[in-house]
């Protein structure tokens, strides 16, 4: 699934860079960016996911940071370079799915989307369109890069829709977005697919703080990690698929969530996450793919399903949150580690990126960074080292 990969692409890229462009060539090969949300064991494709370009997308710009191949671009893949292929995606949302008010409307039905069997979470899903900003805006810099007449277009489609979002999605009162439907309505669905926008350049830091309010006890926190929707949500909140109904989580997106709240600086609820996460170890050997809130325990129809490699946004919110390790495209390295005191001290060796190695050790008051055995930098709590190309 190009969407459960992208949860962990960044620390594939570090892993195993060359192994992860021949997933993203795969994907590309066989069905385009848009056309092929899953690969079978034959290496074909098949569903029509809104979330698998903004998936690609976010694969590819983490294998850029990791390796700076920025050939990689421009590389035949069939027919069409990958930017071809990222290009047409784009293409595709504003041709067919693209509203007069600027939105993207991926139609009725769930299935698009989420495995949410209540109605609302559909036509004009916020996420979406906050994830769609960010694409954009990338397609708008390789393009313009390229002196390719397309980049114009993008970046007008960026500004179009970040401000359609902000103007006709947000509501102040329950400081959340809704999702807008054909006649004019707007749904109040409180799931936590919302909290992707946390990381997007479409939703300002004050909304970005009023969303992560409801990560708290008698809403999205629960014992285990996470509801996928509000328990205050009793529309929408149910059992029977509990990685995104209700009931339990994806264990990708809670991790990523807590990756998100540390890009946001609320480091605490992050760590707060964290910390229920943890748990999860005292049931199962491997992480599966759904864990309900209340219970360590999985949905009976998933028991024979294998590791969920989403999990490794964990690691992920460790490496890049907790120590604070930040790959730039430029090939610079930002450290910045948001500590908590319950850690004590603690320390993560042997990252490696664009041919060096580091070690970071975090201390109650201050942090160290190591460079290839060296030391590179020595700050207290909160600051950042940027370690250039």
């Amino acid at each position: 699934m190009a969407w459960d990969t992208s949860f962990s692409s960044r620390l594939i890229a570090q892993l195993d860079p060359q192994g992860l462009m021949g997933m993203i060539e795969a994907f590309l090969r066989s069905g385009g960016a848009l056309n092929s949300t899953y690969l079978n064991w034959t290496g074909k494709s098949g569903g029509w996911y809104a979330q698998s370009p903004f998936a690609l997308m976010e694969i590819v710009c983490d294998y850029l940071r990791q390796t700076g191949k920025w050939q990689s671009l421009d590389t035949r893949i069939g027919e069409y370079s990958l930017l071809d292929y990222l290009k047409q995606a784009g293409m595709e949302f504003l041709s067919h799915y693209t509203q007069p008010n600027g939105l993207i409307d991926i139609g009725e039905g769930t299935g698009k989307m989420l495995e949410i069997r209540t109605f609302g979470y559909e036509h004009t899903i916020a996420a979406i369109n906050a994830l769609a900003v960010d694409y954009f805006h990338q397609l708008n810099l390789w393009c313009a890069e390229r002196n390719d007449q397309d980049a114009k277009l993008f970046q007008s489609a960026a500004a179009r829709i970040e401000s359609a979002l902000n103007n006709l999605l947000w509501d102040e009162e329950a400081g959340w977005y809704g999702n807008l439907h054909p006649d004019g309505t707007r749904t109040m669905v409180y799931s936590y697919h919302a909290f992707d926008m946390l990381r997007t350049s479409a939703v300002p830091s004050m909304r970005k703080r009023r969303m992560a309010e409801r990560i708290r006890q008698g809403e999205f926190i629960a014992p285990y990690g996470m509801y996928s929707i509000s328990l205050s949500d009793h529309d929408h909140w149910d059992m029977e698929d509990c990685d995104w109904g209700g009931g339990g989580q994806y264990v990708g997106q809670t991790l990523r969530i807590a990756d998100n709240l540390y890009a946001c600086e609320e480091a605490e609820r992050a760590w707060q996450l964290l910390s229920r996460c943890t748990e999860w170890v005292e049931c199962f050997p491997y992480f599966p793919q759904t864990i309900y809130g209340d219970l360590l325990k999985l949905q009976e129809h998933q028991i024979d399903f294998p590791l969920q490699i989403s999990s490794g946004a964990g690691a992920q919110a460790v490496i890049g949150g907790v120590f604070g390790l930040r790959p730039q495209f430029d090939g610079s390295l930002e450290i910045g580690p948001s500590y908590n005191p319950t850690l004590g001290q603690a320390k993560l060796t042997g990252y490696s990126f664009r041919g060096h190695v580091y070690d970071v050790s975090l201390a109650p008051q201050t942090f160290f960074v190591l460079k290839d055995g060296k030391l590179a930098g020595k700050r207290a709590y909160p600051s950042t080292v940027t370690l250039p190309a």
